[in-house]
């Protein structure tokens, strides 16, 4: 294990020692991306957060950022410690990246109580899910027929209705529409906020 972690040493000085674009620099960043891949030392563990299904393809991702990056600035690399430390605490820090980015980029699955939670008057209508139906199909001023930019069939009052009678999650709703799930989670609950009062007063 020690002589691995020395052939490690020895690439990274090795690359370091070749102007950066150049070939013997590259063929030194290739053989000590591929003995990192190998090292028993390489951190497995990624954040508990992650979801399981998903926490290949994740971890794969930091890993790859992590070796870009290791290449990128492997003059910054200090011999004095061991390569995989500085490979490890790298990891580290684009797990945290990938898991951020993840995080932003999928919406919550809201249920419908959840969705009732949008309209702090309406939390009373757990047992009267039927009410607010009707009074979704009914809209009395007409301000549920406003739609996702570019999806007149995608209306408040058509989602609203599909969530709360079929039940239907966002991703249903994004594959029945053709709309990603971000930009109709957004819409709704956007909505369904402003028309607060609305709701308020007719139910």
């Amino acid at each position: 294990m020690e002589n691995h972690e020395e052939t490690l040493k020895q690439l990274a000085i090795q690359a370091q020692q070749h102007p950066v674009q150049s070939t013997q620099r590259r063929l030194a960043l290739n053989k000590l991306v591929s003995e990192i891949m190998r090292s028993p030392n390489l951190r497995r563990r990624a954040p508990a957060s992650w979801p399981l299904h998903l926490y290949e393809d994740l971890y794969n991702q930091a890993l790859n950022k992590t070796l870009l990056e290791i290449c990128q600035k492997i003059d910054q690399y200090n011999p004095k410690h061991p390569v995989m430390a500085w490979v490890n605490e790298l990891l580290g820090y684009r797990c945290l990246d990938v898991g951020r980015e993840y995080n932003q980029n999928t919406p919550p699955t809201y249920s419908l109580d959840e969705l009732k939670q949008e309209l702090p008057d309406l939390k009373q209508l757990d047992d009267e899910d039927e009410m607010l139906a009707e009074f979704l199909k009914s809209d009395p001023e007409n301000r549920l027929k406003i739609f996702i930019k570019g999806h007149p069939e995608a209306t408040l009052q058509v989602l609203a209705l599909a969530i709360l009678e079929e039940g239907k999650t966002w991703k249903q709703l994004s594959i029945d529409f053709g709309i990603p799930m971000q930009t109709i989670v957004a819409f709704v609950k956007r909505n369904l906020q402003k028309l607060n009062d609305y709701f308020r007063n007719n139910l």
